[in-house]
């Protein structure tokens, strides 16, 4: 049975939300490896020992940024119809991710590290992110309609995608001169070509 939280647990998780848009504001700001605690801590109204109480490190803020991030997108793909296209649904994907980090070129960079860190853990055990999931049975779908073509099964394709996205926001943040949105186009778009939109050839197939 779960309880009602107490006060001192809502002050506790207030005081841990100012520190982490402090936080966010001077990774912004500073970039992360520049960033100075002692400015995290000035800007939230809090002492050095507080920010360490909720993050340990700045690897723990980057954490929280990407488990937001990724929570905030598998909302967005369980908010689309069951009967989406698949084009619609990587183009949804893409713009939410593209609003997501258009204005934060410099923390992606490290959030990505993270989350690649977090991802390389996870492959060998078998364990699945929400997002790989939530795309996953996307593709089941398409794939059962003809929507795509490929001999790759819904697993992989989603994981692919989903690295091909990652890669291009990693290469993007670098110089991030060019708008966000149709560098993301453009991975779908190079995607859907690989994997064959239907109609069109099969890859792979002999043919």
């Amino acid at each position: 049975m779960s309880t009602a939280p107490t006060r001192r647990d809502v002050q506790r998780e207030e005081t841990r939300r100012r520190v982490y848009a402090a936080a966010i504001e001077v990774f912004r700001r500073e970039g992360v490896d520049e960033a100075k605690i002692e400015d995290v801590v000035a800007l939230a109204g809090v002492s050095r020992g507080s920010f360490y109480f909720h993050f340990p490190t700045k690897d723990d803020v980057l954490a929280l940024a990407y488990a937001e991030a990724v929570a905030d997108l598998v909302a967005k793909l369980a908010s689309l119809p069951a009967d989406t296209p698949i084009v619609s649904t990587l183009r949804a994907v893409a713009e939410h991710t593209g609003g997501q980090w258009r204005d934060d070129p410099r923390i992606f960079v490290h959030v990505g590290l993270h989350a690649l860190r977090s991802v390389t853990r996870t492959f060998p055990t078998g364990q699945r992110e929400a997002i790989r999931l939530a795309l996953e049975s996307r593709f089941e779908r398409a794939v059962v309609l003809g929507e795509i073509q490929s001999p790759l099964p819904p697993a992989l394709l989603a994981d692919i995608f989903l690295l091909n996205t990652f890669s291009a926001l990693l290469a993007w943040s670098a110089a991030p001169a060019m708008p966000l949105a149709p560098v993301l186009e453009g991975v779908i778009a190079l995607f859907l070509h690989g994997a064959a939109l239907s109609p069109g050839p099969v890859i792979g197939n002999g043919r």
